[in-house]
């Protein structure tokens, strides 16, 4: 295969620079009208979205410190001969 220089991969053309803002803009107002994640606002006239009550609480319970303090035991996976009766 052909390598890439990893800078040439990271340019983005200017040209291609308004079409993807509008594809997340598309995204972001998309996934905002569920209205379980992200929720549209006006701040001085200008749309943004932020996080939803539930998904702070998402948030917030994801960072639960005793799951980042220590690392989980792992349990060994069963075959499927043994969880099978």
């Amino acid at each position: 295969g052909t390598e890439i220089d990893e800078t040439k991969r990271r340019l983005e053309w200017p040209s291609v620079r308004c079409a993807r803002v509008e594809r997340c803009l598309w995204y972001e107002y998309h996934l905002a009208s569920f209205g379980r994640w992200i929720e549209p606002f006006d701040h001085e006239d200008v749309p943004k979205f932020r996080p939803t009550a539930y998904a702070e609480k998402l948030e917030s319970s994801a960072k639960h410190p005793v799951v980042f303090e220590r690392a989980l035991p792992t349990k060994p996976v069963p075959s499927a001969k043994e969880g099978s009766v």
